[in-house]
């Protein structure tokens, strides 16, 4: 969506800075449309409202590709802002259901869950850009809308998959079983956080609470990474011009998709002795050097290659990031947690696009990729503050709950395998 909206926008404006703008206003639209579902999703079955959502977005879509042929600029940044509101949120939702299911059993199938998303959402990553590049061949100039293939190509599929699967699940949702709230082991059928509304504040203790200052580190870590995939849609773009083929944008984007989903996929293997307390540090320093790695490619020339070997650190970068939320997260604020971590990428996201497409118009493609070592500094400096802010509120007492101390499996930082179960301090 965002690579089909500049690629779109770029064509018929012919500035990389607006196309840049608008895909960035659109991300922004995805954040606050997450955090919007996150809330209803506690009263509204999720399904039905991933139902409503794809057509919507789909309708929004043709909406934008209409207006992208001689309306104002603001009219296009509205129509950009529709898309993202109504984009469906999948990732935050199923997130909250892999959680319910699995909190107070077996911790390392949390880990497990949480890497075969990340795996899939990156799966998606790769998937995307790859039609994007394959959907610029369809032509659309001949229709007055040049570059218009790879968003109605996404409007086909909310169309014909989206929509159908969710209103298939929605209508089974009253048939699967729903655990008693509070519920933390697996259960037969479907969870209550998947089939009918997230699991209430019943689910948890008076006493456990959401730790605001640890979630906000987490996004500011998130945000980084949304930065880097912002930078690297407008300059993959930006630098497929330059080489004369544009249509191989989304290619070189796939490519870090790819890096980042084996990447991601492999951290379910990871042994039990490579505990939260490493990862929360080695990841982000190895997403530092894997940007600077395509900085350095991007200037010489070398970026398909670059971009393949720096995708490798986004995904265990990510994987963690969404365990670190799970383990310092009581059940209750499952969905308000994932909701605003996951809205943290569509806004580095919109900063990471309008950022590089201002420098490609000023400076051209390659220095548009030197925001992406910045923003994985940030990212780094994020995820150490992350300790000192969950280990100042453990201290506290005020309510933390995870399946596993978020300072490792083994309960490394504080000498014991401390567990907290809703509030309680093991």
């Amino acid at each position: 969506m965002p690579l089909g909206t500049i690629v779109l926008l770029q064509a018929s404006s012919g500035s990389f800075a607006f196309a840049g703008f608008a895909a960035g206003a659109q991300s922004i639209a995805i954040a606050l449309g997450g955090l919007c579902v996150g809330a209803v999703a506690r009263w509204v079955p999720p399904r039905r409202i991933g139902f409503w959502a794809a057509l919507l977005n789909a309708a929004s879509i043709l909406l934008l590709v209409l207006v992208s042929r001689g309306a104002g600029p603001v009219i296009i940044v509205v129509a950009a802002v529709l898309v993202g509101l109504t984009q469906p949120q999948v990732g935050p939702l199923v997130r909250v259901h892999w959680s319910g299911q699995l909190r107070g059993g077996d911790t390392h199938l949390v880990r497990t869950a949480m890497s075969y998303e990340g795996a899939a959402d990156e799966g998606s990553f790769v998937l995307g850009p790859a039609l994007v590049g394959l959907l610029l061949l369809i032509p659309t100039v001949a229709w007055g809308f040049p570059q218009a293939g790879p968003l109605l190509g996404a409007a086909v599929l909310l169309v014909v998959a989206a929509a159908p699967l969710a209103r298939h699940y929605a209508d089974l949702s009253s048939e699967d079983a729903t655990p008693e709230a509070g519920s933390s082991g697996p259960a037969t059928g479907t969870s209550s956080a998947a089939a009918g509304p997230v699991p209430s504040s019943a689910a948890g203790r008076a006493g456990a609470r959401l730790d605001w200052p640890s979630l906000v580190t987490l996004t500011v870590a998130m945000i980084s990474v949304g930065v880097i995939f912002g930078v690297a849609q407008t300059g993959v773009t930006a630098y497929a011009a330059a080489q004369g083929t544009p249509q191989l944008a989304g290619l070189y984007f796939a490519e870090l998709g790819i890096g980042s989903a084996i990447a991601g996929a492999a951290c379910a293997w990871l042994p039990p002795g490579f505990s939260l307390a490493l990862r929360r540090w080695l990841f982000p320093l190895a997403l530092v050097l894997g940007m600077m790695l395509l900085f350095w490619g991007a200037v010489a020339g070398l970026l398909p290659v670059a971009i393949a070997v720096a995708g490798l650190a986004v995904g265990p970068y990510m994987v963690t990031l969404y365990a670190l939320t799970e383990a310092q997260t009581p059940l209750p604020f499952m969905a308000t947690a994932m909701a605003v971590l996951c809205a943290g990428g569509p806004i580095g996201t919109a900063a990471g696009q309008f950022g590089a497409g201002l420098l490609t118009d000023m400076l051209g493609a390659t220095p548009a990729f030197v925001i992406a070592p910045i923003a994985a500094a940030l990212g780094l400096a994020a995820s150490l503050a992350n300790v000192r802010t969950f280990n100042a509120a453990r201290l506290r007492g005020e309510g933390v709950s995870s399946t596993e101390l978020a300072d490792g499996d083994t309960g490394a930082q504080v000498g014991a395998d401390v567990r907290f179960r809703d509030g309680e301090v093991g």
